[in-house]
């Protein structure tokens, strides 16, 4: 019967992920309140999972980092063992510093921009069981970004594909990835995140040092 509060990112223009979304996420059970990750120094009251959709721009790089507050709260949710999903520039909200700006600092990596717009679809193979989908499964995204993080995916990478090296980090309950997944293909996503959500947080010591920050 619990309704778990899950923080989608977005600002008064919409969410930062398609409305499929919030829609399959309340359909899964959730409460879902909006995130201003530029401007709430706060994460929503009762916040059992974080949501950072793909179309955050990496140009509000300067306000991210400068939000400090919520950067401390969201590193403190991942640390605790609560869902993440953060997709595109959300995986560079939560590296450890991006153009020697300082981020969340969940993830043990550093983003750098550099010449040129990586850009297009990948079919993408699960590399890790993770909230947001059972090892070996396979699904569609899109990539557009032009920072890139060292390194490129953690102990336990998200994704790989063919022709590219694997990408991307699971942690613990985080899901980290410059990979965009429209959730209105694979509903089941939000499924997972709200079972794991309502679920108590059980952090494996073992996973320290696997991509993320140590306990």
């Amino acid at each position: 019967a619990e309704r778990p509060v899950v923080a989608l990112a977005g600002a008064a223009g919409g969410s930062y992920s398609p409305p499929e979304t919030a829609e399959l996420l309340a359909a899964a059970g959730a409460e879902v309140v909006t995130l201003d990750p530029l401007r709430d120094e706060a994460l929503p009251p009762g916040t059992r999972a974080l949501v950072v959709g793909g179309a955050l721009p990496e140009t509000y790089a300067e306000q991210l980092s400068a939000n400090r507050r919520l950067c401390i709260a969201v590193a403190e949710l991942a640390r605790t063992g609560r869902p993440v999903v953060a997709e595109g520039t959300g995986l560079l909200w939560l590296a450890r510093e991006l153009e020697a700006l300082p981020m969340c600092g969940v993830l043990d990596a550093v983003g750098t921009s550099r010449d040129g717009l990586v850009i297009g679809y990948r079919e993408a193979t699960a590399r890790a069981g993770s909230v947001v989908a059972a090892e070996g499964s396979v699904v569609v995204g899109h990539k557009q970004h032009r920072a890139v993080l060292d390194p490129r995916a953690g102990r336990r990478p998200a994704w790989s594909w063919e022709g590219g090296t694997p990408e991307g980090f699971v942690w613990r309950n985080v899901h980290a990835s410059q990979l965009a997944v429209h959730w209105a293909g694979y509903p089941g996503i939000a499924t997972r995140l709200v079972a794991a959500a309502v679920a108590d947080p059980a952090p494996d010591p073992a996973e320290t040092g696997s991509g993320g920050v140590p306990a």
